[in-house]
């Protein structure tokens, strides 16, 4: 009898031992596809969005530059447009009068890119093609599908963990939970979960 008590015990151990493994497998999931959600989250999108951002920025850039000196002011016959003054506004602070120069760097700056777009162009193409060389780059709509699909698959190896968890629980071992476990998960009913 005592040697069939021992056997038993001997079973639930590595019974046990077995679920908590199982458990630290899962974990060890958890962690590799919480890695992977904030890969697609921060993958680079591809090369040809990059360079559309470029152009809606430079043209912005260089629109600005010529409404913002008010190169129409060319056109008045009175001669009030007798050349594009670039102010820099000051304010005084402290005793000091500080000027602002952005107004005349972005000016400058939209002038640059007008005459020279094709050539920054070229180089900011070369230089996005470079940097994202090796990496895979994703859409938006490509984020999203591949986001929602690693999200799904994070929660099911969560509500995975957490039958196990409950497994042992029934069986009178205490688990801890992971602090970061999702409460969907440890506030799923029974019938949801898995197995």
């Amino acid at each position: 009898m005592l040697k069939t008590i021992m056997q038993s015990l001997t079973a639930n151990r590595n019974a046990v031992d077995l679920a908590l493994r199982q458990i630290d497998e899962i974990r060890e999931e958890i962690i590799t596809q919480k890695a992977e959600i904030s890969r697609i989250e921060t993958a680079p999108v591809p090369v040809a969005e990059a360079l559309a951002a470029f152009d809606v920025w430079a043209a912005s850039a260089a629109g600005g530059a010529m409404d913002a000196r008010g190169v129409s002011a060319l056109l008045d016959p009175t001669g009030g447009g007798h050349g594009l003054g670039v102010t820099t506004p000051a304010v005084r602070h402290g005793g000091e009068m500080i000027f602002d120069a952005r107004p005349a760097v972005q000016t400058l700056l939209g002038l640059v890119i007008s005459t020279g777009l094709p050539t920054l162009r070229r180089l900011a193409q070369e230089h996005l093609t470079a940097a994202a060389d090796g990496m895979e780059t994703m859409s938006a709509s490509s984020r999203r599908k591949k986001l929602a699909e690693a999200q799904r698959a994070l929660l099911d190896l969560e509500l995975a963990e957490e039958a196990a968890i409950r497994s042992l629980e029934g069986a009178g071992v205490p688990v801890a939970r992971r602090a970061d476990a999702s409460p969907a998960a440890v506030l799923a009913a029974d019938a949801s979960l898995p197995g």
